[in-house]
């Protein structure tokens, strides 16, 4: 094996930092050479050179420059006769080229410049006036951002194929247009070879056949108004709801390690009597919806007792031991929500009660309820759909991969905890994640197979 050399010096840094090309625009200005500039900053002549050549400001003159211009003295080109003090090539009215007799161009080049082939330094830079050679100037500030900018333009782009952009296009943007989220298609689709990061830019230059508007949160948002904490006038708290409020929820959580479910309701047009009863397992991200025909509290308690008579008694209770809800009208009969239907003088569940005006307390099933926003925007009318319409959305909904469940699906999850026979019973389904579809169209298309299949 080859011995390890010792007392090597560190390989210098090879990226020059605006401290840098400060050192090296005061040494031009000062008229040292490229490696007097180089053994100061401890770096390689040709760094320094191509530093300068790379990133000098170019600024173009107009004029042309007499070999005589700098000992000229011929002060009568013109009629004005200004005098012998004034010399006719320091004029600014008129032109030698045009008007001297003896006017020679001159070389192109600058005899003025240096090894740099830079300005720095040249006394016509305090009065350009008398310049007219194209100028090279060499400003630390500038060079700075112009090297930044060319480090960017170097990282920026796609490294991918024609083929590559064409296989991303085909399986991307279908599943975009249907609802999902960028992490729900490459939970599935790891084989794209490409990351959520770049699949947003991918949307966002316009490289795919979806677009912006495809993804749900790409609008801007209006910004929150300041949170005011108003008081329920006339609160009135029932003597069953004693108890049963937030903070005796967490004592008996305290004690008891039993899941916990989060109910709510989901309206349609205000006008209208039809509700959604939603019941949401944080644990696995597992929702139910059942259809109410009144927004009423003898609803939600049919509701839960159609709900035990399908699962059966024993394992409606394994399944919703406690259910935490708001302060809804809707929630008023605590009674008939805990009492068994099947078995009397049994309680098959244990409700408590979030704090007035907290919903957040129970986030995890609000949260949720965006889901059926996508399919079931707010004002829409929920009389033309059936249960067996809103089984259909919640498969999908439950079918969608979620990052909270490192990429599974809460059904994926649901089926490690839960017994075979709810899903059975509750008729939840697994979607294939290339069939997900969270926008409107999914029920509309329900109905118009249902009614062809009618007519």
């Amino acid at each position: 094996m080859p011995r390890k050399k010792k007392n090597v010096p560190p390989k210098p840094r090879t990226h020059l930092t605006l401290d840098d090309r400060i050192a090296i625009e005061k040494g031009l200005d000062h008229h040292k050479s490229i490696s007097e500039i180089a053994r100061e900053l401890g770096k390689d002549r040709s760094t320094i050179s191509r530093e300068i050549q790379r990133n000098c400001t170019i600024k173009e003159q107009k004029g042309v420059l007499c070999e005589y211009y700098w000992n000229c003295k011929k002060n009568d080109l013109c009629p004005r006769k200004c005098g012998p003090r004034k010399h006719c090539s320091r004029c600014k009215t008129i032109k030698c080229s045009n008007t001297c007799p003896d006017y020679k161009k001159s070389a192109d080049r600058c005899t003025r410049r240096k090894e740099t082939e830079v300005c720095n330094g040249c006394p016509c830079l305090k009065d350009p006036i008398y310049c007219f050679f194209t100028q090279r100037i060499y400003r630390a500030v500038k060079a700075d951002n112009a090297s930044s900018e060319r480090s960017l333009a170097a990282r920026g782009g796609f490294n991918l194929t024609g083929e590559q952009f064409a296989r991303i296009d085909k399986i991307v943007s279908p599943l975009l247009q249907k609802g999902l989220s960028p992490y729900a298609i490459l939970s599935k689709h790891k084989d794209l070879g490409i990351s959520i990061q770049t699949l947003y830019r991918l949307v966002e230059c316009g490289e795919l056949s979806a677009g912006n508007l495809d993804l749900r949160n790409q609008v801007k948002r209006k910004p929150r108004k300041g949170l005011k904490t108003r008081k329920m006038r006339n609160e009135v708290v029932s003597k069953l709801k004693e108890g049963r409020k937030f903070s005796n929820f967490k004592e008996y959580m305290a004690t008891n390690s039993v899941p916990v479910v989060q109910m709510d309701t989901v309206l349609g047009l205000q006008a209208e009597k039809p509700c959604l009863l939603t019941l949401h397992l944080p644990s696995v991200h597992l929702q139910l919806a059942l259809i109410l025909e009144e927004h009423t509290s003898t609803c939600v308690v049919h509701a839960l007792d159609v709900l035990e008579v399908t699962l059966g008694t024993e394992l409606f209770e394994s399944v919703f031991p406690v259910i935490l809800t708001d302060n809804g009208t809707e929630f008023t009969d605590i009674t008939g929500m805990e009492r068994s239907f099947l078995i009397p003088d049994h309680q098959r569940t244990k409700i408590f009660f979030c704090d007035p005006n907290r919903s957040d307390q129970k986030g995890a099933c609000e949260n949720n309820h965006r889901f059926i926003r996508y399919v079931i925007p707010k004002g829409t009318s929920l009389i033309p759909y059936s249960q067996e319409d809103i089984n259909l959305m919640m498969n999908h909904i439950n079918s969608y991969p979620r990052k909270e469940l490192y990429g599974k699906t809460p059904l994926q999850a649901a089926r490690i905890l839960l017994p075979e026979d709810v899903f059975v019973l509750l008729g939840l389904e697994e979607i294939p994640h290339d069939e997900l579809f969270l926008k409107p169209a999914l029920l509309w298309k329900g109905k118009e197979q249902n009614s062809i299949s009618q007519s």
